[in-house]
């Protein structure tokens, strides 16, 4: 069994909140641990407790679960012939002589609560895990839901967040003890799975404000596998939508939006597994507003689109499997793969990021670009405008092409044209896969 002991932040309400419950769960806990004393079982003390005055927080499950907490304690005590003095015997003697208040007292004598695990229940029926966010969601009934904020080093967050895993696929459970400044976290050791990752495999991701492109390649740069998630759909509707930022339906779209970008990262950390990528390549994006492209593309850039949550929480997913995430410098990324693979577009820059990644930072290679060389279609349909070009740099082709105003971007339609095999994934797919 591992306990992992974390500080958290909340807000007033949740600790008024939990001192009225734990001044109920203590009465009943007392009453419970000297009942056994008397001789009681478990069940018969159950039947008793619903004679208590003021315990009308305590119901069902957490009725049982104080029992159990209890019966532990008498356990540990009978076993060295002792009897405890509730709140500790030198505060007894410091309130016998005064040193306390009587108040200070009764604080003292409260027991942290106590809530069992249950697989079934995701680990835990009164708590959600989300420890990407460093948060985990009290929800003692219907009308009671706080969130609390934890505290957790880099390798307590680890093991958090494997539980977490394992927890939502009900193959795990935790225990958790609750006081006014710190929550601490039961469970079985989690049996570690073993990844032999492949150092001659690699992902390269494109990053866009409505879709994200993945490959996954081998050092001899063959695609042997690639993705494209589209969340537009989302994206659309909080863009048409005139309510203010802080309105009901614009905070559910952006929860929403938010809750798929995870998704989107838990598929590729599991996708990463199954081809046992070591090494992990993304867009180091860094974007300021641009006065001259308007209020939209600024809102979509900058307010919309949630890379920093993708890229933090892939990390973390890559940390625990053993991986490594790097950020590539994405300079004319998109147009170069799009000249020269014929997936769809943010595949095709992805495939790029990858190439990028792998030779410069794992091969320490000084070439940035690679040599100028244009898929078989765009040659055919450039012929008359970018003559021998090729033999120049990217930055002359792409500044012709610019200027000519031609197409380079590939969509879905083209793909199918030239039956390269792609896989577009909508969320619902995510969601089943999940």
């Amino acid at each position: 069994m591992i306990t992992i002991k974390l500080t958290y932040n909340s807000s007033k309400e949740f600790h008024d909140f939990l001192l009225k419950l734990r001044k109920q769960f203590s009465c009943v806990y007392r009453y419970s641990y000297n009942r056994f004393y008397d001789g009681l079982s478990k069940k018969e003390i159950y039947a008793l407790i619903s004679n208590l005055n003021n315990i009308e927080m305590i119901k069902g499950r957490l009725i049982n679960d104080c029992i159990d907490f209890a019966f532990r304690t008498y356990e540990k005590d009978k076993k060295v012939n002792i009897k405890s003095i509730f709140g500790g015997k030198y505060n007894f003697h410091q309130r016998c002589k005064g040193k306390i208040t009587k108040e200070q007292f009764l604080l003292k004598r409260l027991v942290p609560l106590y809530l069992q695990g249950e697989t079934s229940r995701n680990g835990n029926r009164n708590f959600n895990l989300d420890f990407i966010n460093n948060l985990m969601k009290f929800k003692y009934d219907k009308n009671n839901h706080f969130d609390l904020i934890v505290k957790a080093s880099k390798n307590q967050l680890k093991q958090l967040i494997e539980l977490q895993d394992l927890c939502q696929q009900k193959k795990s459970k935790f225990t958790v003890t609750l006081n006014d400044t710190h929550i601490n976290i039961s469970f079985d050791e989690i049996v570690h799975e073993v990844i032999n990752l492949n150092n001659d495999r690699f992902i390269g991701i494109d990053l866009n404000p409505t879709n994200i492109g993945i490959s996954i390649c081998n050092s001899k740069m063959e695609v042997i596998d690639s993705y494209d998630f589209e969340f537009s759909e989302i994206i659309n509707k909080i863009k048409v939508c005139k309510k203010s930022s802080n309105s009901k339906e614009i905070t559910y779209l952006n929860n929403k939006l938010d809750y798929e970008i995870l998704n989107i990262s838990k598929r590729i950390s599991e996708i990463s597994k199954h081809y046992k990528c070591k090494f992990i390549f993304i867009e180091d994006l860094d974007f300021k507003s641009v006065d001259n492209k308007g209020k939209i593309f600024n809102r979509l850039t900058k307010n919309l689109w949630k890379r920093n949550i993708f890229i933090n929480n892939l990390n973390k997913r890559c940390c625990i499997n053993g991986q490594k995430l790097f950020k590539v410098n994405p300079a004319y990324s998109s147009f170069i793969g799009n000249c020269m693979y014929e997936y769809v577009d943010p595949v095709n820059s992805s495939i790029e990021i990858a190439r990028r990644g792998y030779g410069i930072i794992i091969n320490k290679s000084k070439k940035f670009y690679p040599t100028v060389c244009l898929k078989q279609s765009l040659r055919h349909q450039w012929k008359e405008t970018v003559n021998d070009i090729t033999n120049g740099s990217w930055k002359e082709l792409f500044d012709v092409i610019k200027n000519s105003k031609m197409s380079y971007r590939v969509s879905l339609k083209d793909v199918d044209k030239f039956n390269v095999f792609s896989k577009k994934v909508r969320m619902y797919d995510i969601y089943q896969f999940i």
